[in-house]
């Protein structure tokens, strides 16, 4: 358990960097202090944050290498929370793709369409066909600020993930 002091940066700093470390914390543990809604369970996941640079980094790149760093579980509320910490970094990194992903909100939500695209195409229990690339673009039609993400950036970032899977960390003694 863990006594969350009121609002210092510096505790939550330390925090972060127990976590990154995983310094006292399993990678299955590392959701749930990332996903909590208190300003200090705030400030902790944007210290953690800052410990990846996704700066020049294409969208499905950052996020495969943000996700293989712990276990993303927990409840879909718990992983949106999570996936808004990770698009906010992101975003603050990569100015030079606004023109392609439009708002903060609006990469939100294509970073949160990566994690389900993940599943449909690579989730070994899914029965039936899997999403195209037309879906994918279909499914994210006047998403961006209510105007369409450029075909060209949803082909890269799918073709990305239909490539390269997002795999998730586990902890050792659950992957034997």
């Amino acid at each position: 358990i863990i006594v969350e002091p009121a609002n210092d940066r510096s505790a939550a700093s330390a925090l972060a960097k127990r976590l990154i470390d995983l310094n006292g914390f399993k990678k299955s543990q590392v959701a749930a202090e990332l996903s909590k809604t208190t300003p200090f369970g705030r400030a902790v996941a944007e210290e953690y944050l800052r410990h990846f640079d996704f700066g020049g980094a294409t969208l499905d790149a950052a996020l495969r290498d943000f996700v293989k760093s712990f276990s993303l579980t927990g409840e879909t509320y718990e992983r949106e929370r999570i996936v808004e910490h990770f698009s906010r970094r992101y975003y603050e990194s990569n100015p030079d793709q606004w023109d392609a992903v439009g708002s903060f909100e609006s990469l939100h939500t294509l970073a949160c369409s990566l994690l389900l695209l993940n599943t449909d195409l690579h989730d070994q229990n899914m029965i039936g066909a899997r999403m195209t690339l037309n879906d994918f673009v279909a499914n994210l039609a006047e998403m961006r600020d209510g105007a369409d993400y450029p075909r060209d950036y949803l082909k890269s970032v799918y073709q990305g993930i239909k490539a390269r899977p997002l795999v998730w960390a586990v902890d050792v003694d659950d992957a034997e």
